[in-house]
């Protein structure tokens, strides 16, 4: 996600390792840009994160239900608060069944 841009680069479960590259393997990265000036918040993350937006759905948040995440100050705050949500998310309720990698940023104000 740019901003409130949700963009989707689907590798059908089959993503171009940066590690492939350096045993020699060929592999196309999908580069999308945006001006810093305009940037306000990003988010990255692997496709483990659909668990997490059907667990925030079923939350009451339908609208939008990733970017609720931005609404969680400890989680810019604290370096392992991010961290350990996704942690109780995966061992203590076992809601999250993929690898999930996050990266959020967000500008101060």
């Amino acid at each position: 996600m740019i901003n409130d841009e949700i963009r989707v680069l689907d590798e059908m479960n089959r993503p171009n390792y940066l590690g492939k590259a350096l045993l020699g393997e060929s592999i196309g990265i999908g580069i999308q840009s945006c001006s810093t000036q305009k940037l306000e918040r990003l988010f990255i993350s692997t496709d483990g994160i659909f668990h997490l937006a059907k667990h925030l759905e079923n939350h009451g948040n339908d609208v939008d239900p990733l970017k609720t995440l931005f609404d969680r100050p400890d989680f810019f705050e604290n370096p392992i608060a991010l961290s350990k949500y996704l942690a109780d998310l995966t061992d203590g309720r076992q809601i999250l069944q993929d690898d999930t990698t996050l990266i959020m940023l967000q500008k101060r104000k």
